[in-house]
């Protein structure tokens, strides 16, 4: 390896590094911290932690990665040093881990937005459970159920929640429209505070859609719903994969999370519904930290926007999309 190739190759890693730096101010303007002093109900909490968890994992990926690049870098100036070799003392440096781990792009953004939508439909649900324990008439309708469903059941509170799972799963699948029209029309409460947040949860919710039933793949019923070809770093073009960079998973989730949390506070104030203060889980090990608190830090050692490219296609191409 020449001088030249070598000053070349610091180079590319000053760049990528300027490119984490960026990266990392862009995710702690727009990854969701939860708050020691914030309090909430108890499925609050478990879909923060669940958020939490579900970035932690991310991180955890490109972390490892970047690691054994980095071994593997010292390893090689440790033995360039002590070479005979003249053109091996300069040492080859590789981000050949860091790499392999771009090519699975399109299945970390896919884990990471569906993961996150259930998530949320699962607040949704848990927390209808909640206000059907103090005003069951909210779910009264015309729906029925067969004896062979009811009989699954040992108690009222399992046959509850099923049909609280169910009416959540079946308007989900449905649009988004319907579920804020039935929080509308039997919890009395709005969804939404403005228009921009509808927007943000519809584009998660059918991005779920998608990946769980057309593999991804943008068709007719994701463009009326979403109404839009492109947002944000993402666009939606019929037949085509739709691709959510790390920023725009970081805004999706934390808008999500935004919407639980007021709907939170306001079915609480509504039904009597408890609520703790919030309280991180503890981490496992010293380096699993919550996202409270360590994912920051996790992220000062990572390039999530560089691990989420653009997917084309070709490949990849681009970073922090």
């Amino acid at each position: 390896m020449t001088l030249r190739r070598y000053v070349g190759a610091k180079c590319e890693m000053s760049k990528a590094s300027q490119e984490a730096q960026h990266a990392r101010d862009t995710a702690s303007a727009t990854l969701y911290t939860p708050r020691s002093a914030q309090v909430c109900s108890k499925p609050l909490s478990t879909f923060i932690n669940e958020y939490d968890e579900l970035v932690r994992a991310f991180f955890f990926t490109i972390m490892n990665a970047r690691r054994i690049d980095e071994m593997r870098n010292h390893a090689a100036r440790a033995l360039a040093a002590v070479s005979d070799d003249p053109d091996k003392r300069v040492p080859q440096l590789t981000e050949e881990t860091f790499l392999r781990v771009r090519e699975f792009s399109a299945l970390f953004s896919r884990n990471l937005v569906v993961g996150m939508a259930n998530n949320f439909f699962s607040y949704i649900s848990e927390s209808l459970q909640l206000v059907l324990q103090r005003k069951p008439e909210v779910l009264r309708s015309s729906e029925k159920l067969t004896n062979e469903e009811v009989l699954q059941f040992s108690d009222m509170s399992e046959l509850v929640a099923y049909m609280a799972d169910k009416k959540v799963n079946d308007l989900a699948y449905g649009g988004l429209k319907g579920l804020e029209d039935y929080v509308r029309d039997r919890l009395g409460e709005e969804m939404f505070s403005n228009s921009e947040e509808r927007t943000r949860l519809t584009i998660l919710a059918e991005l779920r859609n998608i990946h769980t039933h057309n593999r991804g793949l943008v068709n007719e019923v994701f463009l009326k719903r979403v109404g839009r070809a492109a947002y944000g770093n993402m666009t939606f073009e019929l037949g085509k994969l739709a691709h959510a960079g790390f920023e725009d998973f970081a805004m999706l989730s934390r808008n999500a999370i935004e919407v639980a949390v007021r709907l939170d506070e306001n079915l609480a104030s509504k039904f009597g519904i408890v609520r703790e203060p919030y309280r991180p889980p503890v981490p496992m090990t010293r380096e699993a930290p919550t996202s409270g608190a360590g994912v920051e830090t996790e992220f000062n050692e990572s390039n999530a926007s560089q691990t989420l490219p653009v997917v084309t296609e070709g490949g990849t191409s681009g970073v922090g999309s």
